[in-house]
């Protein structure tokens, strides 16, 4: 017999969910994206999290894909796309910008990056927006090498009639490495 792992009580009687049952609904996700939230019914807004699996690294100045914290989004659709960016340099006087990339011709895509480059102050970070793909100022440098800090992207994305992978990027602020580590989240919600 299954072991109930839970069960739902509603005005209707409700299955519990046993470990088979889960095994089955374990199924449906995959593929290193779990949905998280989709409404009764089909359609309306859904939620799906990317987590990168491996640390990522780049010791230029030009923006590089964070191989694995991707998503192909729908023609025609518009998404939320947050992030919390698990990152370190590992050279002193370096800092890290992060943009993103997608489909040709987006109706409209914004970005919002606050980069802490310290964990003394809240003055000691940087703001970053952009109207653009591959478009970000990178922080300064931050206050200790090879020590984590966290990075929060927040970002919507309209897009057009293409159907290509939007990916998020970095880069070091100056000569240097920087890495985004494994651990990091990308979360993405189809809103129409």
């Amino acid at each position: 017999m299954a072991e109930t792992l839970y069960s739902v009580k509603t005005t209707q009687d409700a299955a519990p969910i046993t470990t088979a049952t889960a095994a089955q609904l374990n199924v449906l996700v995959g593929g290193g994206q779990t949905s998280l939230h989709s409404h009764a019914g089909g359609g309306g807004e859904s939620e799906n999290v990317v987590v990168l699996t491996v640390d990522r690294t780049n010791a230029t100045t030009s923006f590089a894909d964070i191989t694995g914290l991707t998503f192909t989004p729908l023609a025609n659709k518009t998404y939320i796309i947050e992030a919390w960016l698990i990152f370190r340099s590992d050279t002193a006087g370096t800092g890290i910008g992060f943009a993103g990339n997608g489909p040709a011709s987006p109706v409209a895509y914004v970005m919002n990056v606050h980069i802490p480059i310290a964990l003394t102050l809240y003055a000691s970070d940087s703001m970053m927006a952009s109207r653009a793909y591959d478009v970000g100022t990178p922080s300064v440098s931050v206050d200790t090498i090879n020590l984590n800090l966290l990075a929060k992207i927040d970002c919507v994305l309209v897009n057009g009639a293409n159907s290509t992978p939007f990916t998020l990027r970095f880069k070091a602020e100056a000569t240097g490495t920087v890495k985004v580590l494994a651990g990091s989240v990308c979360r993405y919600r189809q809103v129409n």
